[in-house]
This record gives C-alpha cells, sequence and structure tokens, in this order.
C-alpha cells in the first residue's frame, strides 16, 4: 500500500469520531485534551490521516460516552452503541452526517414534555407523507 493512501478503516474510525464529537457539541480541542493529544492530532484521526492508538481511542470513547467497538461499525458495535440501522433500513449514522439533522436530533431531545414531543413526531410524520 502506498505510504500516502488512507486506509478505509482509519477513514471510517476517524469519520464516527467526528460525528459523535459533533452530536454531542464537543471541540476538537476538548476532545484533545481529554485525549492527551492535540485539536491538530483530533483533526487528524477524524480526517483519517493518522491512525488512532488503542489507548487514545479508548479515551476517546470514554470521554465521548460510548464502547470503543463503535468506532468500528458492523453489526455488534452499532447495536452496542445504539446507532445500528433499522429494520427499515434507515441508517442513523448516514443521517448524522446531516448537519440539519444533527441540530433537529439535538434540539428534539431537550424537551421534556413527552406529550409535545409525541406531537412534535406526529407532526413530522404527517408531513412527511403529505405531497
Amino acid at each position: 500500500m502506498d505510504e500516502k493512501q488512507l486506509n478505509s478503516i482509519d477513514v471510517e474510525v476517524g469519520l464516527r469520531i467526528k460525528q459523535r464529537r459533533k452530536l454531542l457539541s464537543i471541540s476538537q480541542k476538548n476532545l484533545g485534551a481529554a485525549a492527551g493529544v492535540s485539536f491538530q492530532q483530533i483533526q487528524k484521526y477524524e480526517n483519517g490521516v493518522n491512525r488512532v492508538s488503542a489507548s487514545s481511542l479508548k479515551a476517546i470513547s470514554d470521554f465521548l460516552g460510548t464502547q470503543p467497538s463503535y468506532f468500528y461499525g458492523g453489526d455488534a458495535a452499532s447495536k452496542q452503541s445504539g446507532f445500528a440501522e433499522s429494520g427499515d433500513g434507515f441508517d442513523v449514522v448516514k443521517m448524522l452526517r446531516d448537519p440539519e439533522l444533527r441540530e433537529l436530533s439535538r434540539a428534539f431531545t431537550t424537551i421534556k414534555d413527552e406529550s409535545v414531543r409525541k406531537n412534535i413526531l406526529d407532526l413530522v410524520r404527517s408531513l412527511s407523507t403529505a405531497k
């Protein structure tokens, strides 16, 4: 393999780190401090340029509130992390790549009143089927 060529596993791990970090509204600087690396190193991890060591991945996963296996994807990791593809083929990890959907999800989860959440969900469902 060419030394400059990105490894697909490193790219996927980096992408999942970035998605989880953004979902939780954590800066690269804060994540780097928690992992004992610079924010530039976090950038390199997220872009798949540098491979994440096992100890750094453990620190990152602890700080981001998930297991290290989440960053490798696959069935076991997805089920464990709660980011599995649903039975209808909807892939939440792919959804998290959309900034508007991340923002919507973040805002929705802050609504404490269960009846308000249900009403919003009903509204969105009705809008999604409208022509």
